[in-house]
């Protein structure tokens, strides 16, 4: 089965559930393009190997490290 969503920001991205027995997971098949980067309020806590333009990234987006 797939699933198609679209964001706010115009984003547009389709799914395909995968089902084993009674449990459905949600996979990532496709995403359009993005503008902004939004992570605000995002965690990320014990990160591991992040270079230092992505840490200066993420904290001017409000990240949380």
């Amino acid at each position: 089965v797939y699933i198609v969503t679209g964001g706010e920001d115009g984003s547009v991205r389709q799914w395909y559930v995968n089902k084993d027995g009674d449990k459905r997971k949600p996979i990532l098949d496709w995403s359009s393009s993005h503008d902004v980067l939004n992570v605000s309020n995002a965690s990320f806590a014990g990160a591991k190997d992040l270079i230092p333009l992505d840490i200066k990234l993420l904290k001017q987006r409000e990240a949380s490290l």
